[in-house]
């Protein structure tokens, strides 16, 4: 990421032409005619009075190095007689942002007398201007049906060209009254502002950490089915776009406009074919590669070309590059691997020789270690620097499940999603640190997704959180860094565990829906569903006496739940009930009535 940063750093500073306009006199006004010096044999001769204007003459400035923090710089020397006294002189700069005659920050200086005679630093871009004055990016809600607090500061007498402005739409999650399944394909960072693209169904959601609401764009590609993949194009500043159905699309970095997809056809020889890939990747020396159930291909900048067919046909997973190795993971076919230096195929992984399941579901590189998630066989590691597999991780020794979902590193922790628990590693000194259940984190589901959002712009977090999905509309936000690591939830859409309902009962403007052993809960103010609190139990009814609620549970007893879904009490056969079965209760003050079956 940083690098890429850096690419595009140097991108902007090296479009520092400048177009300095001197124009300078030396006579009065209405002079008929310009005298300028003239060579003969014996010198130079110069008239004895006269004026002088050198018309608009461009400067590129050159040299800038941001790495270095060196300034790019132009000179410019006018000769005038020995002892001219000067007078009248004017100087005008101008600019054409539209032309591509710009500069960052100029300074204008006479290098003579050491004084500057124009200066832009601080002020950004001279010749257009991409951010505004005051907070930017700037966001704010209609109220009712306007918005003020953005501007930009330009100089006096300047003349717009163009005015384009991006206007992102802000969502605010959705609420509905079915479970939500917001299955998390894909994601990625922009490396300049650090928003996050996450790729969902056939949405594309744009979230800015530090908006309100997150969301701050949504794009729907009506004609596919689902995102399957997202790829950043550090070079030409675009975000591809893989779907299941309806090929590649592109966006701009810059703005989010449509910009022209890779092409959906693979040539070979004399033919021209369709082919819906499944994964693809931009590798390091900004070669796309492809992968689909039958083939590898490779992109040449005009066509897609074959780079082999695969032995086995089988989905396409996952593509990862590490040290000039390209990795080609496909359902029940192992790993593909090619070498991109000799542009050659190498040896085939699969469970007949070394590797744990020929069904990797994703990879993850930390340090020289290739970790490889499965379904069913735990979380293999392969040192890629020395050539050995180490041992691997599953449910006989250090992992609660051999179901991986996602595996990521942050801050030295490596975070596994295994099953309904999340397992910490430190990297740093081989140890398994704790175990954590999702149910913890307000999730309710099997973990599927982890995204790792890096600080790294300004519609970033201020630290590098990790982001947990269990395919619910809540993400649980997770922090290696902070004590406890749990700092909370970050709300895409909210709705019910279940579509059925046991029994509901109001309480305070919240309305409380238990639903298959979970209390689901709906602000009614906020017209968005709280995070469900697992019972545990079916759920024969609910009451509540004002101040809390409680529940018949069908073999846990009676239990006290307090506003915020913790239970405070529970009461059971041990403690006087008739049976554990409760069907009926009712409250009077200090006494608790119940109807038991089982008696």
């Amino acid at each position: 990421m940083a690098s890429a940063a850096n690419v595009l750093s140097k991108a902007r500073k090296a479009i520092v032409l400048t177009t300095l306009m001197v124009m300078t006199s030396l006579s009065p006004l209405l002079i008929v005619a310009p005298v300028s010096a003239h060579i003969t044999d014996n010198g130079t001769v110069w008239p004895k009075q006269a004026s002088n204007d050198t018309g608009w003459v461009q400067l590129d400035a050159v040299g800038g190095d941001p790495v270095l923090g060196l300034q790019a710089s132009a000179n410019w020397g006018l000769e005038f007689a020995p002892g001219a006294s000067l007078s009248n002189v004017t100087m005008e700069v101008r600019v054409n942002g539209s032309d591509g005659l710009l500069i960052e920050e100029p300074i204008i200086t006479a290098s003579d007398v050491g004084i500057n005679l124009f200066d832009w630093s601080g002020l950004g871009m001279l010749g257009s201007s991409d951010s505004f004055t005051s907070n930017n990016p700037h966001s704010g809600r209609l109220s009712p049906n306007s918005e003020s607090g953005a501007y930009w500061t330009l100089p006096s007498g300047a003349e717009i060209n163009d005015l384009v402005i991006e206007a992102l739409a802000p969502v605010d999650p959705a609420v509905t009254f079915e479970p939500v399944d917001l299955e998390i394909s894909d994601y990625a960072i922009h490396f300049v502002d650090g928003r996050l693209y996450l790729a969902i169904s056939n949405s594309l959601l744009i979230i800015d950490y530090n908006n309100d609401p997150k969301i701050i764009d949504l794009i729907t590609f009506d004609d596919a089915n689902s995102i399957v993949d997202l790829e950043i194009d550090a070079a030409n500043l675009a975000l591809h776009i893989l779907t299941d159905d309806n090929y590649f699309h592109a966006l701009s970095l810059v703005n989010t406009a449509e910009l022209t997809p890779l092409p959906e056809t693979v040539f070979d020889l004399d033919t021209i074919e369709f082919v819906q890939f499944d994964q693809f990747i931009v590798a390091s020396d900004g070669t796309p590669y492809a992968l689909s159930s039958d083939r590898v291909a490779v992109f040449d900048g005009v066509d897609w070309n074959n780079a082999f067919f695969k032995s086995q046909d089988g989905k396409g997973l996952d593509i990862t590059e590490v040290n000039g190795i390209l990795y080609f993971s496909s359902e029940g076919d192992g790993i593909e691997r090619w070498d991109m230096a000799s542009s050659s195929r190498l040896s085939k992984w699969t469970t007949a020789n070394n590797l744990h399941s020929d069904s990797v579901t994703s990879f993850y590189t930390t340090g020289n270690q290739i970790l490889m998630s499965s379904e069913d066989a735990g979380l293999a590691r392969y040192d890629w620097n020395t050539g050995f597999w180490l041992s691997t991780w599953t449910a006989n020794n250090w992992l609660t499940s051999n179901d991986v979902s996602d595996v990521v590193v942050s801050n030295n922790i490596m975070a596994i999603l295994n099953g309904n628990s999340l397992q910490t590693y430190n990297t740093q000194n081989g140890v398994f640190l704790q175990n954590y259940d999702l149910q913890d984190f307000g999730l309710v589901g099997e973990g599927e997704k982890l995204v790792v959002w890096p600080n790294i712009g300004v519609r970033s977090p201020a630290n590098e959180l990790i982001m947990i999905s269990d395919g619910g509309g809540d993400l649980a936000i997770f922090d290696t860094v902070a004590a406890p690591p749990y700092v909370g939830n970050m709300l895409l859409a909210s709705g019910p565990t279940s579509g059925d309902m046991d029994d509901a009962v109001e309480l305070n403007g919240v309305l409380y829906v238990a639903a298959d052993g979970i209390m689901n809960r709906f602000d009614n103010q906020q017209s968005r569903w709280l995070t469900p609190k697992l019972i545990g139990d079916e759920v024969n009814q609910l009451i509540t006496d004002g101040t809390y609620i409680y529940i018949a549970g069908e073999t846990t007893g009676a239990h006290k739940m307090s506003q915020n879904g913790t239970i405070l009490q529970t009461w059971d056969a041990g403690d006087g009930l008739a049976s554990n079965s409760v069907q009926r209760i009712a409250v009077n003050n200090d006494d608790l009535v119940t109807i038991n079956s089982n008696t």
